[in-house]
């Protein structure tokens, strides 16, 4: 596994997800599990990010490391000083 940064979804497509992450926009594509997965993730926890994997460009599934922001202290303020396209203020 390479470097990972979260990253904020700013679009959901049919076959990819459009996120920014380490002030880059990046598109992934997506198989229909992992599309899967990406739409349960955000109608279960309403998270408007997702953990990336810059090297191999994809999204990082993994219960362990995807907590939700009440679980999670380091990430209960992610998105202050961030617009809702995921760009820095």
């Amino acid at each position: 596994m390479g470097r990972q940064e979260f990253g904020f979804i700013q679009e959901i497509g049919d076959n990819d997800v459009v996120v920014y992450a380490a002030k880059e926009e990046i598109v992934i594509p997506l198989g229909a599990n992992d599309m899967s997965l990406l739409q349960d993730m955000i109608v279960e926890t309403d998270m408007e990010y997702v953990l990336v994997d810059m090297d191999e460009k994809r999204l990082i599934f993994d219960s362990d490391l995807m907590q939700g922001e009440a679980n999670n202290p380091a990430l209960k303020d992610l998105d202050v000083g961030v617009d809702d396209d995921g760009y820095v203020r």
